[in-house]
């Protein structure tokens, strides 16, 4: 962490610096001025943020409209972590009713979004519980030439709670069975369409 002084001189730099960022962003040379400010961002100077929150998600709107995928996502990933972020598009908002489908397979970033999904209120769950595995494994060797891998991250969901090793339980618990993988059938897509088509 640097000090007082070192934030000091640090923002003043970003200052001196930040004319020249611009000029190049409305110049459409995006990722020059990305390069400019991204070590002011990693360095987290105080007083800045405000300023460096606009900058990056202006640069970040103009790195998609410019059709650089990758890079609008570096900026947006960047500008997040210090606490950004992005606000909701009302023109591309899906105002129906939603139901994701859950099960022990649902790991690492599926279960992550099944986290943030279910702290928005956005929809129901449907099928088993996730698989309490989020990801960042460490990989071993066993003996007679086998191999694990156990996770080495414990996430929790917004709430505080942890579901690393007990993942989560969904809205509605269905569990195929037998008789319905030899029919075929998805028994938890069918309770999820069953669900929605009940809710009005």
């Amino acid at each position: 962490m640097p000090g007082a002084r070192g934030q000091q001189v640090q923002a003043a730099s970003l200052q001196a610096r930040y004319a020249e960022s611009l000029k190049l962003y409305q110049d459409k040379h995006y990722a020059e001025a990305a390069a400019i400010l991204e070590p002011f961002y990693a360095a987290g100077p105080d007083g800045t943020g405000w300023q460096w929150n606009s900058a990056m998600y202006d640069l970040a709107c103009e790195e998609a409209l410019a059709g650089r995928k990758q890079k609008t996502l570096d900026v947006l990933i960047a500008w997040q972590a210090r606490g950004g972020s992005v606000p909701a598009d009302a023109e591309h908002h899906v105002d129906v009713p939603v139901a994701v489908l859950t099960s022990a397979r649902t790991f690492s970033a599926a279960e992550d979004f099944v986290a943030a999904f279910n702290a928005m209120h956005r929809g129901i769950t449907v099928g088993e519980a996730t698989a309490g595995s989020t990801g960042q494994p460490l990989f071993f060797q066993l003996p007679g030439g086998g191999s694990a891998r156990v996770c080495t991250r414990n996430d929790r969901g917004p709430d505080g709670a942890v579901f690393e090793g007990l993942g989560l339980r969904p809205t509605i618990f269905v569990s195929p069975t037998i008789d319905s993988v030899r029919q075929g059938k998805d028994v938890a897509m069918e309770r999820a369409v069953a669900a929605l088509v009940g809710v009005k």
